[in-house]
């Protein structure tokens, strides 16, 4: 799958053993909210984002256009990077989903230039398994059956990784900080600003178009070819563990 300069590979979800297990036997996909993740606590698992749901966000020369001041009472302070204000977010509407979904794909240049499959961070705090979806076309085409049939609205595809020091523009929930870069999300968006809890989608096994759940140091033993070379993060784990 070519986004950009990006050419993905495969479509992996992580997270602990049981919510994986679900996702291999049961294609169990667990929707929350873009508020949750907004509000997420930063513990070291990768999902918490403080600007999901920001419509609009300015820095560098595209900040220097606008003209803003903030006032608290009868003091008012302008917000220029002059005085210290590298960015400024907008929400100054809804967003225009509410629930997510997201997995991690392998980004094949990085790859090969790394000679590892992934960065060692997608194996976040409390994050120790991970189902490696292989036939991507028949997954989506499931994924595609099931939301037409039930109905819902929904947007899906990568995420574009923007420079917070220097984007100005749209953000929505399609672009992300390139700080969360080494994630390589693919995102499903659902559009049902009615319901306010998580939304549950089962779409039966992945027997046959994924990989049974492993655990870290499964997933490093792996070797994967890509091209003419087998990569795997086996010597990253050797490292971690003697």
């Amino acid at each position: 799958m070519q986004v950009g300069n990006r050419n993905y590979r495969g479509l992996l979800k992580f997270g602990i053993k049981e919510h994986m297990e679900a996702l291999y036997e049961e294609g169990l996909l667990y929707l929350n909210t873009f508020t949750y993740f907004k509000e997420l606590e930063y513990n070291g698992d990768g999902r918490a984002d403080i600007y999901e749901g920001v419509t609009e966000y300015y820095s560098g020369e595209g900040f220097d256009n606008l003209n803003l001041t903030i006032s608290f009472g009868e003091e008012e302070h302008i917000l220029s990077r002059a005085n210290g204000t590298l960015g400024v977010a907008f929400t100054d509407r809804p967003p225009e989903f509410s629930h997510l979904y997201s997995m991690t794909s392998i980004d094949v240049n990085w790859a090969l230039k790394q000679d590892k499959l992934i960065d060692e961070r997608n194996f976040a705090k409390n994050k120790d398994y991970v189902v490696i979806v292989y036939d991507t076309v028949k997954f989506l085409d499931k994924l595609t059956n099931y939301l037409v049939t039930n109905g819902y609205t929904s947007k899906r595809g990568f995420i574009e990784y923007i420079d917070e020091n220097s984007y100005s523009g749209e953000i929505g929930c399609f672009r992300k900080f390139s700080s969360y870069s080494h994630q390589n999300e693919w995102r499903l968006a659902l559009k049902c600003h009615n319901i306010l809890d998580p939304i549950k989608i089962t779409l039966g096994s992945l027997e046959g178009i994924a990989i049974p759940p492993k655990d870290k140091k499964d997933f490093y033993d792996m070797k994967i070819r890509i091209g003419n070379r087998e990569l795997s993060n086996k010597s990253l784990y050797t490292k971690v563990t003697t």
